[in-house]
């Protein structure tokens, strides 16, 4: 349970948040169709950003309040392994036009 306060009448209202109780882990299984012009190196390293991303960010609502933190270990893309994100970071500048272009997409 949680709890509002009216700022005006300080009248406190229950309310009940469903969550996950922190330190619960959880199977994750991603599959990636590589398609024949398909750049196998580049959506990789998206992949990893994206979940680097998400470990910066939350999942649902609430986040301000410490909710929603996820944090991905014992990664496996492809034979590589990862024990964590630890190393990813998106926003490493002097990567950053690599980054972008793993974005440009030509639908022609």
């Amino acid at each position: 349970m949680e709890n509002t306060i009216d700022r005006k009448t300080s009248m406190a209202t229950p309310r009940s948040i469903e969550r996950v109780n922190a330190g619960n882990v959880f199977d994750f299984e991603l599959a990636l169709k590589i398609l024949e012009n398909d750049n196998e190196e580049d959506l990789r390293e998206i992949i990893l950003l994206g979940l680097k991303l998400l470990e910066l960010d939350y999942l649902g609502g609430s986040g301000s309040r410490g909710y929603g933190k996820v944090k991905f270990t014992n990664i496996s893309i492809g034979k590589e392994k990862f024990d964590n994100l630890d190393n990813v970071n998106p926003f490493d500048e002097s990567k950053s036009d690599n980054y972008k272009s793993l974005f440009d997409t030509n639908f022609d």
